[in-house]
């Protein structure tokens, strides 16, 4: 039983690594989403400064696909975010999964434990027992 319990402790210990890292890739995705975002906004800037003045149309063509783009790259970076978080959610339901293996574990091998010291006890009462029966028939037919 022991074994089995370090068994599970150390598949919980892999699946807290595994979550540690999906955390860390969702904030790194995070980060690149907060950056796809803070370009957008740049690209929606530049765009509207050439709004403003006097631009020939292959600029403003240019600026305009350049801010498409940058919303397109903003687009698949949020959805990179939501892949992650649900990695995250899926890594914590994994962690809670594995703990409540290892207390399961712990709580059989616990009641196995009494269980087994209440059989050695009847055991050692039965043994008792039947030597207090023997001395007893012995004493009796001593002729006390």
């Amino acid at each position: 039983m022991k074994r089995i319990i370090e068994v599970r402790e150390k598949q919980l210990d892999d699946k807290v690594k595994a979550l540690r890292e999906t955390e860390r890739a969702a904030e790194e995705a995070a980060r690149a989403k907060a950056e796809a975002d803070e370009r957008l906004v740049q690209a929606a800037v530049e765009r509207e400064r050439l709004a403003r003045k006097a631009t020939d149309l292959q600029s403003w063509i240019e600026a305009n696909e350049w801010l498409q783009a940058r919303a397109a790259l903003v687009d698949a970076a949020r959805r990179r975010v939501e892949a992650a978080k649900n990695a995250v959610s899926v890594a914590r339901t994994d962690v809670s999964a594995a703990h409540a293996d290892v207390r399961r574990m712990e709580l059989l091998s616990d009641k196995i434990e009494r269980q087994e010291n209440a059989a050695q006890d009847r055991a050692a009462r039965k043994l008792d027992d039947e030597i207090a029966a023997q001395r007893f028939e012995r004493w009796k037919g001593s002729g006390r």
